[in-house]
């Protein structure tokens, strides 16, 4: 016998899982294990004769072989069905949204995950069985889900959630209904017992977190504690709100938590209970087991310490003095990204220049005025020890953008802004014109303790593996830090193959690349404008060394400006998430990797995502980029990422690169393996038009590139030159010199265009004229470039292609007859000479000639009819 049970004291979510179970389940019986509450009890009532549930007196305890037990993980919570679960030999599964318990029966199967309601992962197999619902079983559902989600406002719903709803009112969830249970007014005795509640409430201050905590006594059992606590929580400007009620001989505990400081599901652990971090609650038996000041203690245990403005400032300060025009105060925040500065004078602070103190300014003609005359001396500042929820009523009730952050003697040692409070809560930045794309985690501590040690020493080989470890050593010497960033950082866990060590210095690299070279006997080459320097090795391995840097565009395309900065800052400038990694080569935390932007998990689900929405504005050249990294990988373009690349194409940024950094990044993407992927990627997104003017990609050039690829040619080719000759077809032939001229195209591609564009006509028609044999055909273009020759061969079609390949293969075979053997014969040195020796290389090609006694009887032939001739 199969059988479902919910918790004691079911809730409308209880009522759902077990009604969801029962239809994927039709067999078993499903039932309530004991009380239940007393909205959700007239609910069933409604709906009893839809619903198919069983009384738990009709089960028998000692037939049932399979127990599947929803919305709780707790074998105390189903009543006398609670044997079952610590039996081995009966099939356990348990189904529920609640966090993970610890100890579970190892034999059990579990579907536990972190949706708002148990119900929500019942109708998603529900729906993916492709079940239809009755009205009535649809408004069950979905009763259960709004009620426990709050309609659907609760912290940890989910889109999930969302998305079960919407099944549900597809089914025809009466949403009147779903009304009428999910905020029914109150009864006469929950009434009576929210006065108490409310009048014997009292305020503490936990950790800087105002917790309302509110105990009382009735003499019967009242429906609904969680509702009340929860309005309660509601009516106060509190943190949290906990209710403490004795009745029915057992003392019921309910907390709710708006701050994510306070873990209510960790607080009624301690106490025997469970729930969320947000809604949680307990029952106990003995109300001596639980006073207030035992609540207090456990609060100061779990209630974690606030984030203070020193947490989330941004430092160093960039500010301006009293006597910095106008000009230069717009063009530190352009290229600072920020909205508005600090003046400072004498170290003290004297005001706050904005941008739209610079909008004035500009109206006016006044660029060239000083800061002093448009900035706000009203400067609101806050300490290093305000609480987030304080700078947070700051900027709200003085509107204001940002909040200089000062010390004991007024000094300015950072500035929080809207977007610092907004990162903090919600994990990215959200001003309106600039917002980070990547799934964010704040600060290093955040980062767990993945070490890639191993996989790095797999990848890269011993000898590698040793030169990082020595690097690290330096750099502990020198008191920096170096990290290994770039493709090797990130094709470690894709099993690319690369090796280029690329490191990141903090605070400068050229000392540590100048120490690195006296040790390994090694060249320097050093750039000291840019902070860089080029270790070359004695074997020819090269290591790049580079300061830890930050960029910013003064304006779109731009070249950027370039500072000093964190190991942070400068993963950030990069162009993509996977490309963010880093791995730390100092001793103590050697092999650690550093993921702040979420970059390994898009690497192992096959996304190119771009770090903000402004990357391709900035850096129009990261539109090829992301379409090579895509194509190389077997990637697709993360679905936002995607979306900026198509807006920034509309707005024409890419014609605003230099013709000469366009031809690179062509050059880079054509020359991989995945090229004619890649053409074909950027034809789909229509990138091509903003390359070369009115581009078509015609099925012609799809198929000579299909039919390169395929090929195993067994030759070096110049594969830009190739592509690039392919790609040019979608004009005539005429045109080829100027779109190559405007392509600034490097002399062997230039070389190659032309050659293919000047005999490409003339090959094509003496072959479809059909009067030259096609050994004729290859003496045309035997001259020419291996390049070319392929690519006129390929424009003849699939067949001549291949045959074309086995003339060349015969025409590069050592000839039998040289030169000098026909002079050894008596030929006079001049043109006579080629000639005979182009009639052997014709007859080859032919195939009469097949080995060296036919090519001296044909030679034979031609000289005596040379001789004849008088030649």
């Amino acid at each position: 016998m199969e059988v479902i049970v919910c918790h004691i004291n079911a809730d409308f979510d209880a009522l759902g899982s077990l009604v969801a179970a029962k239809l994927l389940r039709p067999k078993a019986l499903a039932c309530f294990p004991g009380h239940i509450n007393k909205k959700v009890k007239e609910l069933y009532s409604l709906y009893k004769d839809s619903l198919n549930l069983t009384l738990q007196e009709h089960v028998n305890v000692q037939e049932v072989t399979h127990l599947v037990v929803v919305d709780t993980q707790s074998a105390d919570r189903i009543g006398k069905l609670k044997p079952l679960f610590a039996r081995s030999d009966v099939k356990l599964t348990i189904i529920d949204h609640h966090p993970r318990q610890a100890l579970l029966p190892e034999w059990a199967t579990t579907h536990i995950e972190a949706v708002g309601a148990t119900t929500t992962l019942l109708v998603e197999e529900i729906a993916a069985r492709k079940i239809s619902l009755t009205p009535s079983v649809a408004t069950v559902l979905a009763t259960a889900i709004y009620s426990d989600t709050a309609c659907l406002t609760a912290g940890y719903t989910t889109a999930r959630d969302a998305t079960a709803v919407a099944f549900l009112l597809a089914q025809q969830a009466n949403l009147e209904v779903i009304a009428a249970y999910t905020r029914s007014p109150l009864s006469d005795g929950q009434r009576s017992l929210f006065e108490e509640l409310l009048a014997s409430s009292q305020d503490m201050m936990v950790k800087d977190a105002k917790v309302k905590l509110t105990t009382c006594e009735v003499s019967e059992y009242v429906d609904g504690l969680a509702v009340l606590t929860g309005k309660l929580a509601e009516i106060d400007d509190c943190d949290a709100c906990i209710a403490i009620v004795n009745m029915d001989g057992r003392v019921h505990i309910v907390g709710r938590s708006k701050s994510n400081r306070i873990d209510m599901q960790k607080l009624m652990q301690r106490l025997g209970g469970s729930g969320h971090a947000q809604a949680a609650s307990a029952t106990l038996k003995d109300a001596s087991l639980v006073t207030v000041t035992q609540i207090e203690n456990l609060l100061q245990e779990i209630i974690q310490p606030p984030l203070r403005a020193r947490d989330i400032m941004s430092t160093p300060v960039r500010s301006v003095t009293p006597a910095t025009t106008m000009a230069e105060a717009g063009q530190l925040m352009l290229r600072s990204g920020h909205s508005g500065l600090p003046v400072i004078e004498g170290g003290q602070l004297v005001g706050i220049i904005s941008r739209r103190d610079l909008d004035k300014a500009n109206h006016h003609g006044l660029e060239n005025a000083p800061v002093k005359g448009f900035m706000s001396s009203q400067v609101v500042v806050v300490s290093a020890d305000a609480s987030l929820e304080e700078v947070q009523r700051m900027l709200i009730t003085k509107d204001i953008g940002r909040l200089p952050v000062v010390d004991a003697s007024g000094g300015v040692i950072g500035i929080v802004t809207r977007t610092d409070v907004l990162r903090t809560l919600h994990g990215k930045s959200y001003p309106h014109w600039y917002q980070a794309t990547y799934r964010s985690r704040p600060d290093e501590e955040t980062l767990g303790d993945e070490n890639v040690t191993a996989a790095l020493e797999t990848h890269i080989g011993k000898r590698t593996m040793g030169l990082l470890l020595l690097i690290g050593q330096e750099a502990d010497r020198q008191g920096a830090r170096a990290y290994l960033v770039g493709g090797l950082a990130r094709d470690i866990f894709i099993g690319h193959e690369n090796v280029d060590v690329d490191v990141v210095v903090e605070p400068a690299a050229i000392p540590l690349a100048q120490r690195i070279s006296k040790l390994l006997g090694a060249a320097c080459v050093e750039h000291p404008k840019f902070g860089t320097a080029t270790v070359t090795l004695p074997q020819g391995e090269s290591i790049d060394f580079v300061t830890a840097r930050t960029e910013f565009y003064a304006m779109p395309a731009a070249l950027p400006d370039v500072e000093n900065a964190s190991i942070r800052q400068d993963l950030y400038r990069r162009d993509f998430t996977i490309n963010t990694l880093a791995v730390v080569l100092n001793q103590g935390q050697f092999g650690k990797l550093l993921d702040f932007f979420g970059g390994r998990d898009d690497l192992a689900q096959g996304l190119v995502r771009v770090l903000y929405n402004l990357s391709f504005v900035e850096d129009p050249t990261r539109i090829i980029r992301a379409i090579r990294f895509e194509q190389r990988y077997g990637f697709r373009l993360e679905e936002q990422t995607e979306r900026f690349l198509r807006n920034a194409l509309e707005n024409g940024v890419l014609e605003k690169v230099s013709r000469e950094k366009l031809r690179d990044e062509l050059q880079f993407m054509l020359s991989e393996p995945a090229a004619s992927r890649s053409v074909l990627r950027m034809d789909e997104l229509g990138v091509w038009p903003h390359v070369l003017p009115k581009f078509m990609l015609s099925d012609q050039q799809i198929r000579i590139m299909r039919g390169i690829a395929q090929e195993s040619l067994g030759i070096m080719l110049d594969q830009f030159a190739v592509y690039m000759a392919v790609i040019l077809m979608y004009r005539p032939f005429s045109e080829w010199s100027a779109l190559v001229e405007s392509l600034k195209l490097p002399r062997k591609t230039r070389d190659v265009c032309l050659e293919v564009a000047s005999h490409a006509e003339m090959v094509s028609r003496a072959f479809q004229e059909g009067k030259s044999p096609l050994s004729d055909i290859w003496l045309m273009i035997e001259e020419l470039s291996v390049e070319a020759q392929l690519l006129i061969a390929a424009l003849l079609g699939t067949g001549v292609f291949r045959q074309l390949r086995e003339l060349h293969a015969k025409v590069t075979e050592r000839p039998m007859v040289s030169g000098q053997d026909l002079i050894l014969r008596g030929i006079s040195p001049g043109p006579m000479i080629g000639r005979i020796l182009s009639e052997l290389k014709k007859a080859r090609l032919a195939g009469k000639i097949l080995t060296q006694e036919a090519e001296l009887e044909f030679l034979a032939v031609l000289l005596e009819r040379t001789l004849k001739g008088g030649n």
